[in-house]
């Protein structure tokens, strides 16, 4: 082994000092070697410790050869020698640093290193620094080397332990019962640190009950030990612990469910500072954590049971899955993870073979269950008095329920009807199923991938996994936003819904520029029925102050708070006087006085308004409007930083300038059928105003009262007609304009009072902001979820948005995207459809064409039979396969095909005379 030296810097072993002064009761200090101690001795064996500390302390002491940085110390008896002892000197000192010590020589010797540094190790285990004493308490040297290192903090855990293990020593030291007074005595001396609850009488009880009914379950245990280990203990004191194990009635499964319940909600919703103990008690006007947590473990058990009663049709491997993934927190987070984090290794992919009943069912139990939007809702049920069945008779949660309902009944029903609830979503569904159809081009690459495929290409492993894609898409979507339809013969229950949603729950912070955004564009309160490209909507006091009512009934004062932000785009109106008109438009809608404005100009280009208004027109171009910012008491203040889409910072009060995209551009403007578009609205958000045109270019849109006849020098285009697609709003703002307002305040949430196409709902899914927004109509609300959920499935395979790109989604999609290009230019063609319009008397007929070849620009186009039914069928014209049709005859039979712009003049010829 070798003998001591001095290499440590303290003097070797001397048997005759080591007895002169440990005789006279004093310490004494020298080199020894490590081997001298009882290495498999713990003065504690019962208390945990921590892998990853020990790390922590090897890789920073120890990363190369050098000496333990304290003392060993070593308790001896009277009359006890060290050198009497060699190889069973106990050392009463905290171990971390030994063991870390070990580790590192361990490392060295099992990754094989130079000969040169396992000697400087040797020499180091040879001399290391012994400190000789008749009695010092372990507790004080713990404590004092935890005010040094973090890495030996004492926790409440191995408080616990220590506690108990001192009291069985101290019982078997002395051979008899120790009450809790006297064992709290031998503690009176001891210094704590700062962070440290002393151990009194009270303390003790505490500690023996926790370690009987709580730490006694290895799950529960478990769990706890996971919870230290965290960069900031959430439960940091005994005393936290025993809330949660009283009001669990210290059974295990119930502590089992609500610790896992608490440290996943900390690390979502907080993640920064320890629980507070009077969020975990319960109050005359406060609903504790515990029992939130217990009343989710009830509604789960409801719903698990519904599941069987109601969803019957469902498989059994189905429900035997879902009931899997929903038994405990471990194995959702696992398989499933957090709905508004990314997903967890590509996403759950079993999922997406299952019917839509399930899937919604599923994510039912992530909102409700496993994520905490609807927590708010829970705790007002709870302190009702309410029922699980109640609780899920809420409107907000309704919603979810409907979504499975209906979905159910819609897949095990020829007919379905939806149930009480579910006509939303059935009148959205039919909706939605209007734009697929019109207007393919606002779906993702993922979606016409799906819409497109084969029934056998649905089938394939690539298609599943897209379609779990997509779902994922629509969950998230689901989970971050909620939108409310504007009911205005009910304001109350607008101002209710308002108040529940998780938005609202939010509070802003001035101290640090970060605000709860409340959103007012004046352009899409509604749109002119008439003429609605040129003529801006009106603003109605009736409709705005019905709004901010219900906003300001969800409030917590009546008012907006200290951390709100009153965000109007005046879209223009406000012309030179902005100011007089916020003030006569909005604020005298507001209970309160003290209200500040600060202004920002938008200023828009030149050629994007001008290419808008045609540029045959006189009408004069409005380039501005102005965005106000309207906060209580203070003015609103932004963090400096730089703008996202044009030059300069935040300091700065205007924006831009920014272009307005074309009308007809399908990627960055919504577009929807006319129809579809009045679906939306509604009736009441589409008013008809009179007086004369704004332009002299005029077109006559469905539904227009006459207003285009009172300007008889209006040159009228052609009709538009209910299939024919129209921007969904005409005059809303650039995306690029809501992400930089956004971005100058810094929002923790959004409440929309105009959610328009749905610019602030994405900036907030992209950001993991809470957004709730009020929408026109049932239609409204559904296409706009389809359309936010097309964004994100674009987001996801766009490696430039570092928000969602999903680099395995994106692959999938690219590859069935390649190999459906295949599968079309391997083929020998395909049948095509020709329609054929007849004469006046009548409609020409439908032929079908052959094309053939393996190129599919080049075809062989083979004669198309159709009659025509009624009238002559002259002019009828017949389609044929790849390519184009050519003029019918009189029995609608298509031809070998033709010019096609003269093709294309007969048939509008045609369209006219019908």
């Amino acid at each position: 082994m070798g003998e001591p030296t001095d290499e440590c810097g303290v003097p070797v072993y001397n048997a005759a000092k080591a007895a002169e002064k440990l005789s006279a009761g004093k310490t004494y200090t020298c080199a020894c070697p490590l081997y001298w101690a009882n290495l498999g001795f713990e003065l504690q064996p019962n208390m945990p410790k921590y892998r990853s500390r020990l790390q922590n302390l090897r890789e920073h002491f120890f990363e190369k050869p050098a000496k333990i940085p304290c003392k060993i110390v070593v308790f001896l008896e009277k009359d006890e020698l060290p050198h009497k002892l060699k190889g069973a000197l106990k050392c009463t000192e905290p171990p971390e640093l030994r063991d870390a010590f070990r580790l590192a020589v361990f490392k060295a010797v099992d990754e094989g290193a130079p000969a040169k540094v396992l000697a400087e190790w040797h020499e180091i285990l040879l001399s290391c620094e012994f400190s000789f004493e008749i009695f010092k308490t372990v507790v004080q040297a713990r404590e004092d080397l935890g005010v040094l290192r973090d890495n030996t903090e004492v926790t409440p855990l191995m408080r616990i332990y220590e506690v108990v293990d001192f009291k069985k020593q101290m019982e078997a030291s002395e051979n008899k019962k120790l009450s809790k007074s006297s064992l709290a005595s031998l503690y009176d001396s001891v210094k704590y640190a700062k962070k440290t609850e002393p151990v009194k009488a009270a303390y003790i009880e505490v500690a023996m009950m926790l370690h009987r009914s709580c730490l006694s379950f290895p799950a529960v245990r478990n769990i706890l030990q996971a919870m230290e280990q965290l960069d900031v203990c959430p439960l940091d004191s005994v005393y936290k612990i025993r809330e949660v194990t009283v009001q669990c009635e210290k059974k295990e499964n119930l502590q089992q469910w609500v610790f896992t319940m608490l440290m996943d909600w900390w690390q979502r919703v907080d993640g920064c500072d320890t629980v507070p103990i009077r969020s975990l008690k319960e109050g005359p006007d406060q609903v504790s954590l515990v029992r939130l947590f217990l009343f989710k473990r009830t509604l789960r058990d409801y719903l698990m049971r519904e599941m069987d009663l109601k969803f019957a049709a469902w498989s059994e491997a189905i429900r035997a899955e879902i009931r899997r993934l929903a038994s405990c927190m471990e194995t959702f987070r696992s398989e499933l993870g957090y709905i508004d984090d990314k997903p967890v290794g590509g996403g759950y992919q079993q999922r997406g073979s299952w019917p839509s009943s399930a899937d919604n069912f599923l994510l039912l139990l992530e909102n409700l269950i496993y994520g905490y939007r609807f927590d708010g809702i829970l705790k007002l049920n709870i302190k009702s008095r309410r029922s699980a069945e109640d609780t899920l008779n809420h409107a907000e949660i309704r919603s979810f329920i409907s979504r499975v309902t209906t979905a159910y009944d819609t897949e095990n029903s020829a007919n379905p009807t939806p149930e009480e609830g579910g006509t939303d979503q059935q009148a959205g569904a039919d909706s939605t199923k209007v734009l697929d159809d019109a207007a393919i081009a606002n779906l993702s690459e993922a979606e016409k991938i799906m819409h497109e495929a084969t029934e056998a290409e649905k089938g394939s492993d690539v298609m599943l996994r897209i379609q779990s894609g997509v779902r994922m898409a629509q969950r998230k979507v689901q989970g971050q936003s909620t939108f409310i339809i504007d009911n205005a013969s009910d304001e109350g229950q607008l101002a209710k819904d308002l108040k529940n949603s998780l938005a609202a729950q939010a509070r802003g912070n001035p101290d640090v520029q970060a605000y709860v955004v409340i959103v007012v564009d004046v352009k899409l309160l509604c749109e002119s029925g008439s003429q609605g490209r040129y003529r801006m909507g009106p603003t109605r006091p009736a409709q705005l102050r019905r709004l901010l009512n219900a906003l300001l009934a969800s409030r917590p004062d009546g008012d907006l708070d200290e951390g709100d932000v009153l965000l109007v785009l005046d879209g223009g109106k406000g012309g030179g006087n902005v100011a007089s008109w916020v003030e006569s438009a909005v604020c005298k809608l507001l209970p309160s006085k003290r209200y500040q404005q600060v202004h920002q100009t938008i200023l828009y280009t030149h050629d994007s308004i001008e290419q808008r208004m045609e540029r045959a027109s006189k009408c004069p171009l409005q380039l501005t409007e102005t965005a106000s910012f309207i906060t209580l008491n203070t003015a609103v203040s932004f963090k400096i930083q730089s703008r996202l889409h044009c030059a300069g910072n935040t300091r700065g009060n205007v924006l831009g300038p920014f272009a307005k995209p074309e009308w007809n551009d399908s990627s960055k403007v919504w577009q929807v059928t006319l129809a579809a578009k009045k679906d939306i609205f509604g009736s009441d958000n589409l008013p008809l105003p009179g007086g004369r045109l704004p332009v002299a270019l005029d077109e006559v849109e469905d539904g227009a009262d006459g207003a285009a006849e009172q300007d008889g020098a209006a040159k009228k285009k052609a009709r538009i007609r209910a299939n024919d697609l129209v921007p969904c709003f005409y005059h809303e703002c650039a995306e690029s304009v809501s992400a930089e307002l956004a971005h100058s305040l810094r929002p923790v949430s959004v409440l929309d009072l105009t959610p328009g196409s749905g610019h602030w709902a994405y900036y907030c899914i992209r950001h993991r902001v809470s957004y709730t927004g009020i929408v026109f109509t049932p239609e409204h609300k559904q296409a706009l979820m389809d359309k936010l959920a097309s964004r994100v499935l674009c987001g996801m395979v766009d490696s430039n948005d570092t928000k969602l790109y999903d680099p395995a989604f994106a692959k999938d999609v690219q590859q069935q995207s390649e190999q459906s290009t295949e599968n079309n230019n391997s083929g020998s063609g395909g049948r095509g459809r020709g329609r054929g319009h007849g004469g006046r008397g009548g409609r020409g007929g439908r032929g079908r064409g052959n094309g053939g070849g393996t190129d599919p620009s080049v075809g062989s186009c083979q004669t198309s039979a159709g009659s025509g039914n009624g009238g002559d069928g002259a002019d009828g014209t017949g389609g044929t396969g790849n390519e184009q049709g050519g003029q019918g005859d009189e029995d609608g039979t298509g031809g070998d095909g033709g010019d096609r712009k003269a093709l294309l003049n007969k048939i509008q010829d045609a369209m006219k005379l019908v």
